[in-house]
């Protein structure tokens, strides 16, 4: 019985993707899925209080939960497969370094046969960002990596919206909030700041400021009759200083309550019937569960700022509308 192991790194929305291409493979051969969450504990210690945890046990997902250091999660595959592991850790060090933090259409012709032949070993590690299914006879099947792909998840889309629907039921706090989401044109307009904003990660993450979230409500405005607008952001008291100074007496708007945690974000978010959407994969998720059959889902033209180390441009969607 094939075994799918994902080593599980991010928060949420990078979950989302690991957990999504898991399934998809699932959907190819069968068998069971099992996360790590090592990383991702390991992280929490560092940074705690900052939704660094098993993000996916709140939703409808199938999976088993482990915790394995490097060395215990090796020994899960067959001997040939931890051969290669050990030596796809040098080449990515060193050799392939440039060629990991591509998309796999990227890839020069050497590294697309390299990545295909790890393919056929069950690794589909390589390169970081996305990868290509071929299918492997192996019976473990491991997954390092982002997956940032949403071609890929075209087969499955369905699965993953049952799949994504929180197991708890809607707090008591958010009932009337989420009525007026339901009922109205709602528009989500998603803010990302924290981290995006230190000097660690500016230059590469920080994409989406008034300008581009200004630009965004006054296309809406064009194209939307009546629209209100729901603020969610990391940092509420910004998301409030925004609306009061970029919308106009006349436009309603709410700011999400404190507090809420992410699988209720997700709930209420998703059912909003439009989108401005930050660079970050829990945005993206977002616009992707909405489910509104003429959404507009309003984002950036390039996913990473020019100065990042970044450059796919994956998760910018062609039915979008770019800024």
């Amino acid at each position: 019985m094939k075994n799918i192991i994902v080593n599980a790194t991010g928060r949420l929305g990078n979950q989302f993707f690991q957990y999504s291409y898991a399934k998809k493979i699932q959907k190819a051969t069968g068998g069971s899925i099992t996360i790590n969450f090592k990383e991702i504990e390991q992280k929490a210690e560092l940074l705690p209080n900052q939704d660094w945890k098993d993000s996916l046990k709140d939703f409808n997902t199938n999976y088993e939960k482990v915790s394995f250091n490097r060395l215990q999660l090796l020994s899960h595959l067959s001997f040939i497969q931890k051969i290669l592991i050990v030596f796809h850790t040098l080449f990515i060090r060193t050799i392939l370094k440039k060629d990991n933090l591509k998309n796999y259409d990227e890839l020069n012709n050497f590294s697309k046969k390299y990545a295909n032949y790890l393919y056929k070993r069950g690794l589909y590690v390589f390169p970081m960002m996305s990868v290509k299914y071929i299918s492997s006879n192996h019976d473990k099947i491991l997954l390092m990596g982002k997956y940032e792909d949403p071609e890929s998840l075209d087969e499955i889309k369905d699965e993953l919206r049952l799949d994504f629907i929180p197991q708890a039921p809607i707090l008591e706090q958010n009932r009337l909030f989420y009525e007026k989401i339901s009922s109205t044109q709602s528009v989500c307009i998603t803010i990302r700041r924290g981290d995006y904003l230190s000097n660690k990660f500016k230059d590469d993450f920080f994409q989406c400021d008034e300008e581009y979230f200004s630009k965004g409500i006054k296309i809406i405005k064009q194209k939307v009759t009546n629209p209100v607008f729901f603020f969610f952001s990391d940092d509420l008291e910004y998301a409030k200083k925004f609306a009061e100074n970029y919308l106009e007496d006349s436009d309603e708007y709410y700011v999400e309550n404190p507090d809420n945690p992410i699988w209720e974000k997700v709930r209420i978010m998703s059912k909003c019937k439009y989108f401005i959407i930050s660079n970050s994969t829990f945005s993206w998720w977002i616009q992707f569960l909405g489910d509104y059959e003429n959404k507009i889902v309003i984002g950036p033209r390039q996913w990473y700022p020019q100065k990042s180390t970044n450059k796919s441009n994956n998760l910018v969607q062609e039915n979008w509308i770019k800024i």
